[in-house]
């Protein structure tokens, strides 16, 4: 669990820091830049906001974490869209010493995106100071793709499709949030911070994304991966077939290397979650 936090830290530390100042003698500017970028996109990207921001108006100030899809940024093909976290409480000043909550976002984000999963390519983090309090953070990263469904509307999607292309999705699935959970990296809204494209040939992508409720001493350990399969094979919107969980369950273990995990996540789902097994315990 160390070497997650140690890891994830390191993402960000090790990258320079861009001054960027602004016409005033009590507020400052910080670039936090990702590898992935160069300093001459970075200064593109951040001209293009200070265009732009000046649109966005007083309501996204008045939410302490505001998404705006629809300003754009691009650079050459790629589109970039900002989160705006604004700073009011002691704890974010206070966390900004290490990381601020916008920092540790895109650190998580550049760490899963180095270890082969999809998430949005991050760009960087802009920390805006006044009087050397963090008034706002905004945190750039590449726009999902037009085709992606957030994954609990896509799963009315899942019913309708023939019984074999649903054990392939469950199993896609298993894999993909297995890779995530090795890396270290759980939150219990997983489930709604991802979604999915669905490609020719029954194939599926799983694109992960907005990490601001992890933490690094939140270790997917039995406990909190038993709870994250009782959100992902049972939901409002469809409820696996013992077949589907099967699968889904198989393939998260075998990429997990954590196979004897399966009798008490089987157990446990039996428990919390018996309409799954209604059928088969008939």
């Amino acid at each position: 669990m160390f070497n997650i936090f140690s890891d994830i830290t390191r993402y960000f530390l090790k990258q320079r820091k861009a001054l960027i100042r602004i016409p005033s003698v009590t507020a400052r500017s910080v670039f936090w830049r990702t590898p992935f970028l160069d300093n001459e996109q970075a200064f593109s990207l951040l001209e293009q906001w200070r265009r732009r921001a000046a649109d966005l108006g007083s309501p996204f100030r008045d939410q302490n974490r505001c998404v705006c899809p629809q300003l754009e940024l691009t650079l050459g093909e790629r589109v970039f869209i900002p989160k705006i976290y604004n700073g009011r409480k002691f704890s974010q000043n206070l966390g900004v010493l290490l990381l601020s909550e916008a920092e540790r976002n895109c650190a998580t984000h550049a760490y899963l995106f180095d270890n082969a999963v999809r998430v949005p390519i991050p760009a960087g983090v802009l920390n805006t100071f006044k009087n050397g309090w963090l008034s706002d953070s905004v945190f750039f990263q590449e726009k999902l793709p037009v085709s992606c469904i957030a994954y609990k509307h896509f799963l009315r999607t899942v019913r309708e499709l023939a019984p074999e292309v649903r054990l392939t999705f469950f199993t896609q699935l298993g894999r993909e949030l297995g890779k995530v959970h090795s890396l270290g990296v759980y939150t219990e809204d997983t489930d709604q911070n991802m979604v999915v494209e669905m490609l020719p040939g029954n194939e599926f992508r799983f694109h992960f994304f907005d990490f601001d409720n992890f933490y690094p001493w939140r270790y997917p350990n039995l406990r909190r991966t038993m709870h994250a399969f009782r959100h992902y094979a049972d939901s409002n919107h469809y409820t696996c077939t013992p077949e589907e969980l099967d699968v889904f369950l198989d393939s998260y273990l075998e990429v997990r290397e954590k196979k004897q995990w399966r009798i008490p996540i089987m157990n446990n789902l039996k428990a919390r979650k018996p309409q799954i097994f209604a059928d088969r315990n008939a």
